[in-house]
């Protein structure tokens, strides 16, 4: 560790780790990018369509919420399988209640960010840190998310909101979040964390 010129946190959380584990040590935050493969997306607008994109079972309550949410692989063992990608225009939410795993780690908030870049609306966990440090306090789909009833309250109110003045105002708090992981953001912050090192 002392050997490192710069610590990388891809993170919220895992910066600010870095600076209480290792407060002598220069560390930067590089957002995650969203997958370059993914380009230009218009998310739907006639009702509400709510899909999950990842590996199925860290989907919380994915067996209770199956008739509710439409589930889609991304096998990240098969990074050059992007069928999923091809569905991400049909939906207009996504949902993002994970089963915590061992090896998680520090996870960034890739999901809001894949969410964000195709003008999606998301519902996410109370106790989603990350997430919750993206979102505006007031963000109408945040849900305890410590029973799958509740998770289903928080997809109704979305159904009953949908274009009205909830939607409409998270939709400008998923437009912020678009803006700060966009590619050329992420660049600006990769080449931040590496320039003084260039520059000797």
């Amino acid at each position: 560790m002392a050997a490192a010129n710069v610590l990388i946190a891809s993170s919220l959380a895992q910066s600010a780790d870095f600076a209480r584990c290792f407060p002598r040590q220069r560390a930067a935050y590089v957002g995650h990018h969203v997958d370059l493969r993914i380009g230009s997306v218009r998310s739907p607008s006639d009702m509400l369509r709510l899909a999950y994109f990842g590996e199925p079972f860290n989907a919380r309550f994915a067996e209770e919420l199956w008739d509710e949410i439409e589930f889609h692989r991304t096998d990240t063992s098969r990074a050059s399988d992007v069928r999923w990608i091809s569905e991400l225009p049909r939906y207009n939410a996504h949902y993002a209640l994970r089963v915590r795993q061992s090896s998680d780690g520090f996870k960034p908030f890739t999901k809001g960010f894949v969410a964000a870049h195709c003008g999606a609306v998301i519902i996410v966990a109370a106790d989603d840190m990350e997430a919750r440090a993206f979102l505006p306090a007031d963000y109408p789909y945040i849900t305890a998310g410590t029973s799958a009833h509740q998770v289903h309250d928080a997809i109704e109110r979305m159904r009953v909101d949908f274009n009205g003045p909830n939607w409409q105002r998270s939709l400008a708090a998923i437009a912020e979040i678009r803006a700060s992981c966009s590619r050329d953001v992420v660049a600006r912050q990769l080449f931040a964390a590496v320039a003084p090192d260039l520059e000797k």
